[in-house]
């Protein structure tokens, strides 16, 4: 034989080899048995690996088990923990009957016993005996797995709920809390006008937005009431507004504030339920407006800062007035001599306003007629005034009265100041806006202003 024909058979014989060679070294890794499956270069049982458990990859939580492809607290089912997880001894080669008892080649677990065939009503699934009726990877027969989060109950795959939870079909829900699911599956809390549907309880309540009350406890209207702007219900239900004094009001952003006061009158402290507190027309702290005080020695007339001077004093209805009351009256009228003025008011507690002479040269007669006791009568701003004598006082010298009535020691009604007359028998001391004899209980003021 030639040498050439040696080394072409000698090559072909190397190349079979190398062929053999290489088909033995591809064979030499086997493939997954059928109740396994690959992941990387390991073949694993999603069912009861916890480093893939359900999937490839899909670890559980420190602390949890895989059993039936999901992560638990514990093993699900008939399922026992192992050292390698949870297994299903009655169907788990490696653990058939009990933890780390393994079955000898070529047998299965069947039922918990070694055996060369399932026996007991499970069903042989490649090298595995399981039971179609439970097993999530061969429900109702080999190779029918569930879908990820479902078991196998009856041979038929469902969703599967923890502890606190109620299969509604398509998902889990916490009937005890879940709005679509409130008691029972599909019982839906209804939303309202103005509220929101919520379960609490496995009762459905009404929780109403912010602004808003269920004033009538009735669920068909929602929450009814706007609470920011509800005088009846502001702030909350059942808190009505009180009525302003000396004013308006109503409801801001749930609050009660004054609107608007009645003209004289201020809500100096911003106090809604105070209303509209302060007189501005004779408080010298507030004296036209809020927080406008008159300097010190000036009073507050008509809502402006002037020089007065100013008699003021309580009468009872029926009862004389008093030498002490008579004396004020004259020191009033002393101070009055030599002055001039521009304005005289007369008022008291039942008209804290009154009637004033706003004419300087009138005001100023009329003033000055009272602190020297002379007769006046003029006619000024609508009114006739008049100073002169009524009775006499408790000294035996003339009492003087002032009246915007233009009547002299007349019991018309109207305004007038007579505080020495007949002292102490006559309760005719006059009367501002009233009867000017045996007049009602009330406070008289004269002011004379620069």
């Amino acid at each position: 034989m030639h040498r050439s024909s040696l080394v072409a058979r000698a090559a072909g014989i190397l190349s079979v080899a190398l062929v053999v060679a290489c088909v033995d070294l591809v064979q030499s890794t086997p493939p997954c048995p059928e109740e396994l499956t690959p992941c990387g270069d390991a073949c694993v049982d999603t069912r009861f690996d916890p480093s893939h458990c359900g999937a490839c990859g899909s670890a559980c939580a420190e602390g949890q088990a895989c059993s039936l492809g999901q992560c638990a607290g514990g093993c699900l089912g008939a399922t026992t923990m192992c050292q390698d997880g949870c297994v299903d001894p009655k169907g788990d080669r490696n653990h058939c009957g009990e933890c780390d008892h393994a079955c000898q080649a070529g047998e299965i677990c069947s039922e918990g016993q070694c055996a060369l065939d399932c026996g007991g009503g499970a069903t042989k699934c490649g090298e595995a005996c399981v039971d179609t009726t439970a097993n999530a990877k061969h429900c109702g027969g080999c190779d029918l797995a569930c879908a990820e989060g479902q078991v196998c109950v009856e041979g038929v795959c469902q969703l599967y709920c923890g502890a606190g939870a109620t299969n509604c079909g398509t998902s889990c829900a916490n009937v005890a809390q879940d709005p679509a699911h409130c008691g029972a599956c599909g019982k839906v809390c209804e939303s309202g006008p103005n509220a929101v549907g919520i379960c609490a309880g496995a009762s459905c309540e009404l929780v109403c937005l912010p602004g808003f009350g269920n004033c009538n406890a009735a669920s068909g209207d929602g929450c009814e009431i706007n609470t920011k702007v509800s005088s009846l219900h502001c702030g909350g239900c059942g808190l009505p507004c009180p009525a302003i004094q000396n004013g308006s009001g109503g409801c801001t952003d749930g609050a009660c504030k004054v609107s608007s006061c009645n003209a004289g009158f201020g809500n100096c402290d911003n106090v809604g339920a105070t209303g509209c507190e302060v007189n501005l027309n004779t408080t010298a702290a507030h004296c036209g407006m809020c927080n406008k005080a008159c300097p010190v020695g000036q009073l507050c007339s008509g809502g402006t800062c002037v020089m007065e001077s100013l008699y003021s004093s309580s009468f009872t209805q029926n009862v004389g007035s008093t030498a002490a009351q008579c004396n004020d009256w004259n020191a009033f009228r002393a101070s009055l001599v030599g002055k001039t003025f521009s304005t005289v008011k007369l008022r008291g507690s039942n008209d804290a306003v009154g009637v004033t002479c706003p004419t300087a040269n009138l005001a100023t007669q009329i003033c000055q007629g009272l602190g020297a006791g002379t007769a006046v009568s003029v006619f000024c701003d609508g009114r006739n005034w008049s100073v002169g004598d009524c009775g006499v006082d408790h000294n035996g010298k003339a009492a003087v009265e002032v009246n915007a009535n233009g009547n002299m020691c007349s019991c018309s009604a109207g305004y007038t100041a007579r505080p020495c007359i007949d002292v102490p028998n006559n309760p005719n001391w006059g009367g501002m806006n009233t009867t000017t004899c045996t007049a009602p209980s009330q406070t008289l003021e004269v002011v004379c202003g620069s």
